[in-house]
């Protein structure tokens, strides 16, 4: 799995928000259904949700989209080969998005990375 630059700059915003005081309003770029918009010469952006609620799945999936399986076919012609292979790329995909839900924004900034849930768990 890779992170996209986007995603690793928004998941940064929103660990920095969290670290600092939830109920504080920043000037940051809106993140649908993970910033709320304050309104005013004293507006900007806060968590919608406490740190604990937002996964580190709907961060990535708000700036980059699903996080989907994918094995491109050889020379364009889908085998028995392509179709195992695809499916291989969709379990990874479902297991790392199963993953990516048990973690949260404030276990980013809460402690250290041994912390983190174990895979499979």
């Amino acid at each position: 799995m890779r992170l996209s630059s986007t995603a690793r700059y928004a998941i940064g915003a929103l660990v920095h928000m969290a670290a600092r005081g939830e109920d504080r309003a920043y000037f940051s770029p809106d993140i649908s259904g993970l910033l709320h918009s304050l309104r005013g010469s004293r507006g900007g952006y806060r968590l919608c949700r406490p740190a604990r609620a937002i996964s580190l799945l709907e961060v990535i999936e708000a700036v980059d989209g699903p996080i989907r399986g994918e094995a491109i076919p050889w020379q364009g012609e889908v085998d028995g080969l392509d179709r195992r292979l695809h499916e291989v790329c969709d379990r990874a995909a479902a297991e790392a998005r199963q993953y990516l839900r048990k973690i949260h924004v404030s276990d980013l900034y809460a402690g250290p990375v041994g912390k983190l849930p174990e895979v499979g768990r």
